[in-house]
């Protein structure tokens, strides 16, 4: 997917962890679906998540 790669493409150019803002009804699947790819990819993938209700 496309969170993936972004944070896997800023980790190859070392740059800094980016803060990602995502609705918090889903912020709980969006931590599961990274620590899947982190698993099968075998890559830290670092951000900052954060919930934000608008």
């Amino acid at each position: 997917g496309g969170l993936p790669m972004y944070l896997a493409t800023r980790a190859l150019y070392n740059l800094k962890p980016p803060t990602v803002f995502v609705p918090p009804c889903i912020k709980n699947d969006v931590e599961k679906l990274l620590d899947i790819h982190r698993s099968m990819s075998q890559v830290e993938l670092k951000l900052d998540l954060i919930a934000l209700d608008v």
